[in-house]
């Protein structure tokens, strides 16, 4: 499929939808409004797609498409959450109909099992919504990452995912390394639970699977961890006087397997 031919294909339906619609014919309710918005959409795709290679092209539309669909798992997440969905086509109809309840059109869907990541990875930026951490800086080989500090307890703000959930926190150095596998973690309120430590070429990694507490986020979790003690450099000898424990170059994590 090449790129001159999504774009005529594009114009093509722009051109079709941009005929006068008679609202007295029109059924179901919304479709003027529903094609009034298929246009508008229609002339993105158009300049969108103007000078791409049939490469380039092609990679766009697939990206449009999941993009598409996220959004529409959302809405329906949204639609169904706490209760039954109703089709907008049968609530509209309800409503010209004088019915006082629309009956639903569709069987109860859980909110969490359509939208809800199985697995995430979250860097130290500075943007990130975070506690008891310093400012975001730079290693040596250009990777970010953030310390600890000046207390040995911080929180930051994760995406929501289906437990159980592994946390993985990738370590870059530690100024207490004697309590590094002391370190223990807790989500949403839950238990501490004290890590198991590997270490790899790339740098340490802090495991641990804590249970999901009843603090209750509509989309974020939060995550606590305890590094049980700060040092400061500059008691080393350094020029740095801060209290730092472990510096987190990222957050990884993933719902289990089976569950």
């Amino acid at each position: 499929m090449s790129s001159p031919s999504l774009q005529d294909a594009a114009n093509a339906l722009a051109a079709a939808l941009s005929r006068r619609i008679a609202w007295k014919d029109a059924d179901p309710v919304g479709s003027p409004f529903d094609q009034a918005l298929q246009r508008r959409v229609l002339q993105s795709y158009v300049d969108d797609l103007a000078g791409l290679s049939p490469e380039d092209a092609a990679g766009w539309m697939l990206q449009r498409m999941a993009m598409l669909e996220a959004r529409l798992m959302a809405v329906q997440a949204g639609q169904w959450h706490g209760g039954e969905a109703i089709s907008p086509v049968v609530a509209a109809r309800s409503a010209q109909q004088g019915a006082t309840e629309a009956k639903p059109a569709i069987a109860p869907v859980v909110a969490e099992a359509i939208v809800l990541p199985t697995e995430a990875v979250v860097p130290m930026e500075e943007a990130l919504s975070t506690e008891g951490f310093y400012a975001k800086e730079k290693s040596s080989k250009g990777g970010t990452f953030r310390w600890i500090g000046p207390l040995p307890r911080a929180s930051l703000f994760i995406p929501k995912l289906k437990g159980p959930i592994e946390v993985r926190l990738h370590i870059l150095d530690t100024r207490a390394p004697d309590v590094l596998g002391a370190t223990r973690v807790a989500l949403d309120g839950g238990e501490w639970t004290v890590v198991t430590v590997l270490r790899e070429e790339s740098g340490i990694v802090l495991i641990a699977v804590p249970p999901v507490g009843h603090i209750n986020h509509a989309a974020t979790m939060r995550l606590d961890i305890d590094s049980i003690r700060t040092d400061s450099p500059k008691r080393h000898g350094k020029s740095d006087d801060r209290e730092l424990s472990i510096a987190v170059q990222k957050v990884q994590l993933r719902t289990l397997p089976g569950q």
